[in-house]
């Protein structure tokens, strides 16, 4: 797989009317990316978010580490996650299908409707996130390091062969209510 600037993945972008431009930093040593960017709670009805992504066609499985630096806002304000996403950048693009982490505690949600959600109805205790597709199935594993996964799967969630698959981040826009 050749190697960009965003090690990976093809390029960044901002997701909806965010308030502040997110960035992208990819530290080719460590294989680590540190991302910012502002949005608003997506478990709210909203998408407004920064993400780093790659086109991909047919099955794939991401994973990642994360983990929240800073002390800036409350870590309950804070989204980190992994995303598939149809072929468009635009706010509310249905469906969509991603795991979100919220200080270590993790969330699968796909989007069926476009004002349809389906959320997972557990949480876990988690900083290593993995997000699979096979075929219209999507599988989110999540674990502490070290632990063993545990998996939930959405079936049935027709995003098309070819996807954008990507970490995201977003940090609540200040002054929004």
């Amino acid at each position: 797989m050749q190697k960009t600037a965003y090690g990976v993945f093809d390029d960044h972008s901002d997701v909806g009317p965010v308030k502040t431009k997110g960035e992208v930093n990819y530290d080719a040593n460590r294989q680590e990316y540190t991302l910012t960017g502002s949005g608003t709670n997506m478990w709210l009805g909203s998408d407004e978010f920064h993400v780093v992504w790659k086109r991909v066609k047919g099955n794939f499985i991401l994973s990642s580490r994360a983990q929240f630096v800073g002390k800036e806002l409350s870590l309950t304000e804070r989204l980190a996650g992994l995303s598939a996403r149809v072929l468009s950048q635009t706010p509310r693009t249905r469906p969509l299908s991603s795991m979100v982490m919220v200080e270590r505690r993790c969330s699968f949600v796909a989007q069926v409707e476009r004002s349809q959600r389906k959320r997972s109805s557990r949480s876990r205790d988690a900083d290593i996130l993995q997000l699979e597709r096979k075929g219209d199935t999507y599988v989110a594993s999540m674990a502490k390091f070290g632990d063993p996964f545990v998996s939930e799967q959405i079936a049935g969630l027709d995003l098309g062969d070819e996807v954008y698959v990507g970490l995201l981040c977003m940090f609540p826009q200040q002054g929004r209510g």
